[in-house]
């Protein structure tokens, strides 16, 4: 497809000046290239075309999205009854979590992302129903992908003059915070803190928290949200704080960005203690805060307890054991596929079959196996020597999904598709996730394709 805009005029585009200002930063430097990522030839972003998909694909995608979400939130019900064993051994929860369920489970989500999978003779003829896709993961709001999904997305149909299917939805997805804030938090009328874990990492991930923020602040006002390091944030008995130039500042709603598997490999560690105050268990900590109500912490305990990939297995388990109500049975098994704790189950039942840690991301440590339980392919490599938390983690074993193919650059490309969840459970960003055939969506050879509307 030929470029409808050159690079130079996006990059006037008086809507996207300021903002694109600070992408051009050193910053941020090699992160906005439009023709690979991160500056190797061999490992491209495909961010020099555009997937253009009929409406229908979008419309069935956002439909198959609140189906699953209003599956999980069921499943909130279900998961809280468990004891405090079952999920600690099981589903790997941290034990000083517990108390957060115990008294915050009637909290929802805010935020989240599914990985979905698409049939693939749905896809080669265009044409889709609900029957077409398969819920493979449910994890927590990544960063970087929300930046891909809204404002890349759409800079990337700007460039091709393609209609961009998410241009519509990062107002709405913003409104939605606002109005869950307003409705579960105890102190609605203080400032929302967005947090990311720490300064000089992952570039893409704080691009996208200068996103929502800045969209946060564009609609709401620019008091009504700020952007802080979560290494920064000090949880002290009577309440977290931030250091300021006029001294610490009490945060009363923190959005905080922290993988679960950070938060378990943490074990309550300090990193910093810029304000001057004493927390030698920040996790423990924070859960008091939030028990007392001296802190809203978004997402709440119910999205650490939802957006990892036991929970699928957990309702697989449910429905494919007859333990559930036929309605609520059909629907799991029409979103999920088979997903089970055990490998000796999954051989049992699978032909093919992925083992994925529980709060596994970007694909590291997952293996891939074939009917007789010989691997096929998998991240345990040297590239991945400090995740080594995930050979200690628990697993999941779930059923390989065949992916639509891309032919680039002479070889194939698997694609997987993402769809984000706003905190009211509206389907907004949706982005594609192509790599290449045989490999695993991950954080070395993951790619991303913009998405774009047929007519």
């Amino acid at each position: 497809m030929e470029a409808g805009k050159s690079v130079e005029t996006v990059l006037q585009s008086p809507e996207r000046r300021d903002f694109l200002e600070n992408v051009l930063n050193p910053h941020y430097e090699g992160l906005f290239d439009f023709t690979t990522g991160y500056g190797e030839d061999e490992s491209p972003y495909i961010m020099h075309d555009v997937l253009v998909l009929p409406e229908s694909f979008y419309l069935e995608v956002r439909t198959f999205a609140r189906r699953a979400w209003e599956l999980l939130m069921d499943a909130t019900r279900l998961l809280s009854s468990l004891d405090e064993e079952d999920l600690v051994d099981e589903l790997d929860m941290p034990a000083d979590y517990y108390p957060q369920l115990l008294g915050l489970q009637h909290l929802p989500p805010a935020d989240m992302r599914f990985d979905i999978s698409v049939r693939v003779e749905d896809f080669e003829r265009l044409r889709f129903n609900q029957d077409s896709f398969k819920l493979l993961e449910v994890n927590a709001a990544t960063p970087s992908f929300f930046w891909e999904s809204f404002e890349g997305n759409r800079l990337l149909c700007d460039r091709f003059d393609t209609r961009c299917p998410n241009a519509e939805f990062l107002i709405p997805h913003t409104q939605d915070l606002k109005d869950y804030v307003d409705r579960y938090s105890k102190h609605p009328d203080k400032p929302l803190y967005f947090s990311f874990p720490y300064y000089g990492e992952n570039n893409e991930d704080i691009l996208s928290f200068d996103l929502r923020c800045g969209a946060y602040q564009q609609q709401f006002g620019n008091d009504a949200a700020a952007f802080v390091y979560s290494n920064d944030i000090i949880f002290a008995e009577d309440g977290a704080y931030i250091a300021t130039e006029k001294g610490p500042e009490r945060i009363y709603n923190l959005f905080i960005h922290h993988p679960s598997e950070w938060a378990i490999d943490d074990a309550g560690k300090q990193h910093n203690d810029p304000a001057g105050l004493i927390s030698d268990t920040p996790w423990q900590t924070m859960t008091d805060l939030l028990l007392q109500e001296e802190l809203n912490k978004f997402p709440p305990i119910t999205a650490d307890l939802l957006q990892n990939k036991a929970v699928l297995a957990f309702l697989y388990g449910q429905a494919s054991e007859n333990r559930l109500d036929a309605k609520a049975r059909d629907n799991i098994l029409s979103i999920i596929p088979p997903t089970y704790f055990y490998f000796e189950d999954a051989q049992k039942n699978l032909d093919e079959f992925w083992e994925k840690p529980i709060y596994g991301r970007e694909g590291a440590g997952v293996v891939r196996f074939n009917k007789a339980g010989d691997e096929i392919f998998s991240t345990y490599a040297d590239e991945f020597e400090d995740w080594d938390w995930y050979n200690q983690m628990n697993a999941v074993f779930q059923e390989h999904q065949e992916p639509p193919k891309l032919d680039y650059r002479g070889g194939t490309m698997d694609l997987m598709f993402t769809v984000y969840m706003s905190p009211l459970g509206r389907a907004t960003g949706i982005s594609c996730r192509p790599t290449p055939t045989g490999k695993a969506v991950d954080t070395l050879e993951g790619l991303w394709l913009a998405l774009g509307v047929q007519g």
